[in-house]
Order: C-alpha cells, then structure tokens, then sequence
C-alpha cells in the first residue's frame, strides 16, 4: 500500500488553505493537491483510510500496541518493495496454518512456554530444524520472514495438512486445549 504524502491527504489542508510548513506558507492557497510535500502530515479521514486498509500483518501488530502508527507507514511503504515487510513467522503461520502459537507446542512437540520464548525473541538454533520440518518450512523462514513469502508459506500449510491429516492437526490442537485449561 503505498503511502499518499500530499497535501490532499495532509491534516494541514484545511479547505484548501496550507496551514503547515511544506510546499506553500503558512496561509497560502494549495494549487496543487497531488504534490508530494515534506512537511505532510495525516489527516484524519486518511488515517481512518489506512487503518481500515492495512494488510492484516501489519495491522494485527498495530491494534495490538506492538507498533506505532509511525512504524505502521514505515512497514506499509517496506510492502511495497520487492521483498515486503517483515512478519513474525509465528503470526504468519497463526494467520496462514490457522493454528494459534499457544496450540503450536503441542503440534511440535515442545511446551508453551517454548513457543511463547520463540514467539517474542526467536526460534533458537537447536530448534528450528525441528519446527521447520514438522511445519514442512524452509528453516529460513525462522531467521527472517517476510510479506511476499505469504504464497509460499501457503503451499508449506498445504504440504503440511496433506502429510500430518486433519484428523491428527486437529487432535494435536484439542489436547493444548485442555493442557492450556488445566
């Protein structure tokens, strides 16, 4: 989603008159609404539009108070590179293989707490062959992750669904379940 910085979208625009410090004075008619200003800053109405249309990667991490607004434009405008932004493996796989970290453990044969570790500060070493070959990933993807792996990471769940059954993924998620209730 790239990022429209101009003083069309700008909180300085106010009924067409700059009332900031960019493109035009203080106080000066804006005749051109499509020029890229440095002095931009978000209206409200734009904010409102970039909230509502952020990619769930981004915006998960947002409404959770993981990162600032700043951080969110900052990541929005990193989607559009050729790489993506980069994601916490572990809410993609939450997002993508549709199991929640806190059933993960059981799956991979590892506590909780071992998941809720990797979660916040990465996958150790001894463990992301492991994980990966149980989620049928490459292990890369524990060093880092990012928005345009999204299609591979599905073709992974795919691989992933086929070889272990829904059957036993769906066991595996009710006995964290009740390990978790206990």
């Amino acid at each position: 989603m790239r990022i429209n910085k101009t003083c069309e979208t700008c909180e300085f625009n106010v009924e067409g008159v700059c009332t900031g410090e960019g493109n035009y004075s203080y106080g000066q008619k804006i005749q051109d609404f499509n020029k890229e200003c440095d002095g931009w800053g978000i209206s409200f109405d734009y904010f409102t539009e970039i909230t509502e249309k952020m990619p769930w990667y981004i915006k998960d991490a947002y409404d959770r108070g993981k990162i600032y607004f700043e951080d969110a434009l900052r990541k929005l405008e990193e989607d559009e590179t050729p790489k993506g932004t980069q994601i916490n493996i572990y809410d993609a796989i939450a997002k993508v293989y549709n199991i929640p970290w806190w059933e993960l453990g059981e799956i991979l044969g590892v506590k909780t707490s071992v998941i809720g570790y990797a979660v916040c500060r990465g996958t150790i070493p001894k463990r992301k062959k492991q994980f990966a070959t149980i989620l049928c990933i490459p292990e890369g993807y524990f060093d880092a992750f990012y928005s345009h792996q999204l299609a591979d990471l599905e073709k992974c769940k795919n691989e992933f669904y086929a070889h272990y059954g829904n059957e036993w993924i769906m066991k595996m998620r009710e006995l964290a379940r009740r390990k978790i209730k206990d």
